[in-house]
């Protein structure tokens, strides 16, 4: 009997010589239809496109090692009121409060790209190319910290400064501040804000 065909699926199935899991996401529920999706499911639809899967040499393919993982629940359904005009029972931690089997498999990205070049491992690629390109790279590091929002240091590949600052402000605008002020503001008004009784 044919592989490809349905029915010998169904029949391994029937058998228990397989077993068929549906792979589910917050995306893939009707009511997100239209809402922004996620990277990962993203990934997932590219792998499996009619694009993807009709060249010759795909873009994106599975790259083994998939895991099955298995969740038990930890912690009994409560139901508990939520909404300011009109309540409704919603279940607490839902996620937790049952079984989950979880999928993790890995995607090769530009798969055709790495055979093309034959890049077997990419950083030693890249450090060949940074010692024969000695005197021509430089190196841009960012930071994000307590003090910047971002702080970038432009190095040569003797470890020089050549370049160093902070990006708080682009086009005479202080972004920094704002974002400090702005916390201030929302600080003040969890402090003052008092639940309504009815």
């Amino acid at each position: 009997m044919c592989p490809n065909k349905k029915s010998y699926i169904q029949e391994k199935n029937n058998n228990g010589e397989i077993y068929l899991f549906k792979i589910l996401n917050k995306d893939f529920k009707k009511k997100n239809k239209n809402t922004k999706k996620d990277i990962h499911t993203l990934y997932f639809n590219a792998l499996f496109s009619k694009e993807n899967l009709e060249k010759k040499e795909v873009l994106l393919r599975l790259a083994g090692n998939a895991e099955i993982f298995y969740r038990q629940k930890s912690l009994s359904p409560e139901i508990e009121l939520r909404g300011s005009n009109k309540q409704k029972e919603v279940i607490k931690y839902k996620r937790y409060t049952e079984d989950k089997i979880l999928f993790h498999f890995p995607i090769k990205i530009n798969a055709l790209y790495n055979k093309i070049a034959n890049i077997k491992n990419f950083n030693d690629s890249v450090n060949k190319l940074l010692k024969e390109k000695i005197n021509e790279i430089n190196v841009i590091g960012i930071d994000r910290g307590e003090k910047n929002l971002l702080y970038y240091t432009v190095i040569n590949q003797r470890g020089e400064i050549l370049e160093h600052g902070s990006l708080n402000e682009i086009n005479g605008v202080n972004y920094f501040e704002k974002l400090v002020e702005k916390e201030k503001e929302r600080k003040l008004q969890r402090q003052s804000w008092f639940p309504l009784l009815k």
